[in-house]
This record gives structure tokens, sequence and C-alpha cells, in this order.
């Protein structure tokens, strides 16, 4: 008899767990506002600076297409190596970012037309939507920074957090 009540436990647990997943989930609401990256949104005021080493101050944001440092102002996304953005993001975003390197423009994020009849029948793309009419190659722009240095800010105050460019 001993073993009797931890049987009916796992059985009842069993059992509410399969029940549990048997649930219908709720069908999301269908997609009418995309977030789509514009290049004004990504830092066009960098195209000057192409080829240039500059430092800037921000938080990360994590992206499918890779590590985004983000200001009030600005966005860069930083091409660096696992280890380091494994140890920014052990970080929480307590600190800001320092990151010095070289700015570049790539056109290779991955955008594709969205097709409304598509979107209804839930067909689903990998990637970015952008509206019909828009230009591709434009839309895949993005500000990278390479050869990256950076380090935890840990001694600005709170007016200085925002953005900070130098040549």
């Amino acid at each position: 008899m001993k073993h009797f009540y931890p049987g009916i436990i796992v059985t009842v647990v069993f059992a509410m767990t399969i029940v549990a997943c048997d649930e219908k989930q709720p069908t999301p609401p269908p997609i009418t506002n995309h977030e789509t990256f514009s290049s004004t949104q990504l830092g066009d005021q960098f195209e000057e600076k192409i080829g240039q080493e500059i430092t800037v101050i921000g938080q990360l944001e994590n992206r499918e297409v890779g590590p985004l440092l983000v200001s009030e102002t600005c966005a860069l996304f930083l091409d660096i190596d696992n280890n380091s953005y494994n140890m920014m993001m052990a970080d929480n975003n307590k600190h800001p970012i320092k990151a010095t390197g070289i700015i570049v423009l790539r056109h290779d994020l991955p955008v594709f037309i969205l097709d409304p009849e598509n979107a209804k029948r839930g067909t689903v793309r990998s990637g970015i939507p952008v509206p019909p009419g828009t230009d591709l190659h434009e839309a895949s722009k993005r500000y990278v920074l390479e050869n990256v240095a950076w380090e935890f800010v840990k001694d600005l105050n709170a007016s200085q957090n925002i953005q900070h460019i130098q040549q």
C-alpha cells in the first residue's frame, strides 16, 4: 500500500499535463502593423563617417541579425564575436556599452515584400516584411561597427548616458 499514493500522484500529474497541453492556444491576431527597419532608424547620420573609426555609447539590444547598440538618436549593429556578445548580454543592460570601431555600410538585412494575401492565408516568410513597392536594396541597408573594441561604462551620469559619438 505504501507505493499506492505516489503512483496516484504521478498519474494525476501526468493527466494534468496532457490536459494542459491539449488546450487550444488562442489564435494570434492578424498582422497589421510590421516593425520595419529604415535606413533613418539605423543611423543615416553615419553615412559621411563610413570607413572612419568612431566611438558610440549606448544600450545593447538583441536582434535576430545581430547585436544592436542603441541610443536615443541612433542604432548601430556590432560585428563582434560570440564571446564578446555573451559577456555583453550577461550584464543584462545594467551598464551602457562603449564601442569603438570602423563604421561600414552593408546591404544584408533579410527583407521581403509583404504579400497581404499570403499573410491572410497564414503563409510565413523568414525575414523583415516591407510594404509593396519598397526598394529591397535600400531596405536591406544597415550600418555596422567592425573591428570593435568595447567596454562597459559604469561612471556615466544620466545626462551622459544618452549618446556619445567621437571621431
